[in-house]
């Protein structure tokens, strides 16, 4: 399964259905320190250079596959090439585990 590290190394969740995917998990929800989905944390923050929001980070979070990175998680424009950004993500978490509540749009 598909996973997200931050630049630190920090393991941000994997892109399931119980953590990403998941409101009420630690990498999920809107309140965890470690998830991307908390306006005000480092991972999730529109001014982090560590966070998927921020659009002009140069070290947005990593997405990873058997331990080799295969993009990045971003809404940086000048990344977006090689990566996904979290809004078409929350749209498919949305989708694959139907919570209807959905997330937050930065």
């Amino acid at each position: 399964m598909p996973y997200v590290i931050a630049s630190d190394g920090t393991y941000l969740g994997d892109l399931g259905c119980s953590s990403i995917g998941n409101p009420a998990s630690r990498f999920g929800s809107e309140v965890g320190a470690t998830s991307i989905w908390n306006v005000v944390s480092r991972y999730g923050s529109v001014v982090s250079e560590q966070s998927a929001w921020n659009p002009v980070t140069p070290r947005p979070p990593i997405i990873m596959l058997d331990g080799k990175p295969i993009g990045f998680l971003t809404v940086n424009p000048i990344l977006i090439t090689r990566a996904i950004d979290p809004r078409r993500l929350e749209a498919f978490m949305i989708d694959r585990c139907s919570n209807p509540n959905g997330y937050r749009l930065h």
